[in-house]
């Protein structure tokens, strides 16, 4: 036996005739073959470290043998044995027929709605199962996640998980797993708990309803963390993104507390009493999970200029009104709107909101119930999102030069009226 393959038909300890190869990864080649003892199909995960890294690797396999073995649940992958001879170590595990999440997702684009539910629910029970034996996975990401041809998934891989005694709050020291799947405390330096692996698998979910993972970070290439989570831009997804980003928010303390409340909202479905305290968007009617006064789906839309309507706050408003509805629009889109901004959009100078046309009526009603009254315009209108005192400048720029024009300055009189035209069309490309 070599070390560092297997070969098909060859003969593995007496026992394990190999048929082929089915996947590697970074450390492992995965084999399918025939328990010849049992008369049974398993897969051989065959360590290929590279030599300075073999003894490390060899008892990270050990672990994963020792604690698959205690985990019984069918969505959790078995392993039967860890084998080491002459100079390589492999382990015996199940054979799933099928392939990873990461792969699927890739061949066949993103899962639907109610199957990526029913596949939420087994692999939130599996983890449930490990966190209550005190395991932390901390690589959960879709290559780590099979699903077989009956649609049954399986969590695995369970190299980088660790122990702990203490089963009310699991924690472990140093950074293990893969940076973009990873939660953001870890990234910090900080103890992960079973809430990183919420997010993880958070993050994973998010990726088989997108097909994609989050906005990343133009620097890091690691996820941006979102105070309010990742939502699915999609309202088929409605009810497990509901899930989803609660699972992904950044602070541990706003996600799930524990996989058990994590199963408990996916078997009972009751994803929405953890939104209770959040308004409606006055968009699509969906819950507005950041409480910013409409959600990250209508935020985050892209439509032709002329299927958009701007949203501005009336220009003649006392400073009484100033002061209270820089106040609601503080409450309202404290979040979407940096503080430096909402003076300019209390003077005229930006367009509060930017909103596909056939709801910018409906969102205006709803803001007037907030206390903030609007006038619509075109978005495609440089009137509509030009600054206000450019306005009156350009607009001064061409009564000038109509009247130079009438005194017979003609050359003058077009300049400016060509000046003004182009005051328009910049001021509106600076608010945009």
């Amino acid at each position: 036996m070599g070390n560092n393959h297997f070969t098909s038909g060859q003969l593995v300890s007496s026992r394990y005739l190999v048929d082929k190869e089915i996947g590697r990864g970074g450390i492992a080649i995965v084999y399918s073959a025939f328990d010849n003892v049992l008369r049974q199909e398993v897969a051989l995960k065959l360590l290929v470290p590279p030599p300075a890294a073999s003894e490390n690797l060899k008892h990270r396999f050990r672990r994963e043998a020792t604690i698959l073995r205690e985990l019984n649940h069918p969505n959790i992958i078995r392993v039967y044995d860890f084998i080491e001879e002459n100079d390589s170590a492999f382990l015996v595990m199940q054979l799933i027929h099928g392939c990873d999440l990461q792969r699927f997702v890739e061949q066949e684009g993103p899962i639907s709605a109610r199957l990526l539910e029913s596949y939420v629910l087994q692999i939130v029970s599996a983890l449930d199962t490990a966190h209550q034996q005190g395991i932390l996975h901390r690589d959960l990401k879709p290559s780590n996640i099979l699903i077989d041809q009956n649609n049954t998934v399986y969590l695995t891989d369970f190299g980088s998980a660790k122990r702990d005694n203490q089963l009310s709050l699991i924690t472990s020291s140093g950074f293990v797993g893969t940076l973009s799947y990873s939660a953001p405390e870890i990234l910090e330096g900080q103890r992960a708990d079973a809430r990183s692996d919420i997010y993880s698998l958070g993050l994973t979910l998010y990726f088989c309803a997108k097909g994609k993972l989050p906005p990343l970070h133009r620097a890091t290439g690691i996820v941006e963390p979102s105070e309010i989570g990742f939502l699915p831009d999609s309202m088929a997804y409605e009810s497990i993104g509901k899930i989803i980003a609660k699972s992904t928010r950044k602070s541990p303390s706003l996600r799930f507390l524990s996989s058990s409340e994590m199963l408990s909202a996916v078997k009972n479905r009751t994803w929405d009493d953890y939104l209770s305290n959040y308004q409606t968007c006055p968009l699509c009617e969906s819950p507005d999970l950041g409480g910013d006064g409409i959600c990250q789906v209508c935020i985050s839309g892209e439509l032709k200029e002329d299927q958009l309507t701007a949203l501005m706050i009336p220009s003649r408003i006392n400073s009484r009104d100033k002061k209270l509805i820089t106040k609601k629009i503080a409450e309202t889109f404290g979040r979407n709107i940096p503080k430096n901004m909402i003076s300019q959009v209390i003077n005229g100078q930006k367009a509060l909101l930017v909103l596909p046309s056939i709801t910018a009526a409906k969102t205006a009603a709803r803001l007037k119930e907030l206390g903030i009254d609007v006038r619509l315009l075109p978005a495609g209108s440089a009137a509509a999102l030009l600054p206000r005192g450019f306005q009156f400048l350009t607009l001064e720029l061409v009564l000038v030069s109509i009247f130079a024009a009438a005194k017979s300055f003609p050359i003058l009189g077009l300049g400016g009226v060509f000046l003004g035209i182009i005051g328009f069309l910049v001021g509106a490309k600076i608010v945009r």
